[in-house]
């Protein structure tokens, strides 16, 4: 059903941002592919305000993790990363490379979709999820919890670059946040980011294996809980088969790893 003023069915702007705010307003302009038919409900505008959130919680949980952390003094050197730490750090240059070409081109829509992909399906569900026992436990000098939060401070400082045209009060709040740039007082005089860690290659590949097993083991821990056979993932001791050579020399060249990645408290190959 098409918007009309003889209808009376037509939505504002003003309105849209009284209710929403204006980047969620700017948001649904950014998702919306102009080669069609625009539209606009109530019901878009509630699932745009999940995806909003989604974005603003994942700088939250950044900005969250990095209150006692100083570039200067306690970052940790790429080649001396955690390699999980190191896998995010490529994976947010991918974006960074993808999302200027998708501007130069404007194509917005594809830039809301790949921001929210990062966000939710290589960040929420892989990295920041094996993760988070360790941001909790870890000794806050550790060289585990340092090199994370070098690639917070990473991430944080490229995705708030390039969701500012997009998200440009939220963009400037976190920028307010958090010294990440001295001497810029907002993020839309700041430089565009450049990435720097393309250094994809073996170990890429390899932490993309890995993500594809825990894929598998995840709902197998879920049924597990819905059964009530165990309750949290670290309750669980895992093992794994390998069905080919190729898969056994990846597992076995991270296997101390495998019980962080996978949340639970052993893994046995």
């Amino acid at each position: 059903k098409k918007m009309s003023k003889s209808a009376g069915n037509v939505v504002t702007p003003q309105d849209v941002m009284k209710e929403f705010g204006a980047d969620v307003l700017r948001l649904w302009v950014t998702s919306c592919d102009y080669q069609f038919d625009v539209r606009l409900s109530n019901e878009i505008l509630k699932q745009l305000v999940d995806t909003y959130r989604k974005i603003r919680n994942t700088f939250r949980y950044f900005l969250s993790n990095l209150y006692d952390f100083e570039p200067a003094k306690h970052s940790v050197a790429y080649e001396k990363l955690h390699p999980l730490d190191r896998w995010a750090m490529t994976k947010t240059d991918q974006l960074v490379a993808s999302v200027t070409g998708l501007y130069e081109r404007f194509e917005f829509h594809e830039i809301y979709r790949e921001v929210y992909d990062f966000c939710v399906a290589d960040l929420s569900s892989y990295y920041l999820d094996a993760l988070k026992d360790t941001l909790y436990t870890a000794a806050p000098d550790s060289w585990l919890r340092r090199s994370a939060q070098t690639t917070f401070f990473y991430i944080l400082s490229r995705l708030v670059k390039i969701v500012a045209p997009i998200l440009p009060f939220t963009a400037d709040e976190v920028w307010k946040a958090y010294k990440l740039e001295a001497g810029v007082s907002t993020v839309h005089a700041s430089a565009w980011p450049v990435a720097q860690s393309v250094k994809a290659g073996e170990e890429l590949r390899d932490w993309e294996y890995l993500r594809e097993v825990r894929n598998v083991v995840t709902p197998f821990l879920e049924k597990k809980r819905e059964s009530k056979e165990i309750g949290a993932g670290l309750e669980a001791k895992v093992v794994l088969t390998a069905e080919d050579p190729g898969s056994a020399e990846i597992l076995r060249r991270y296997e101390k790893e495998l019980a962080r990645v996978f949340v639970v408290s052993q893994v046995v190959l």
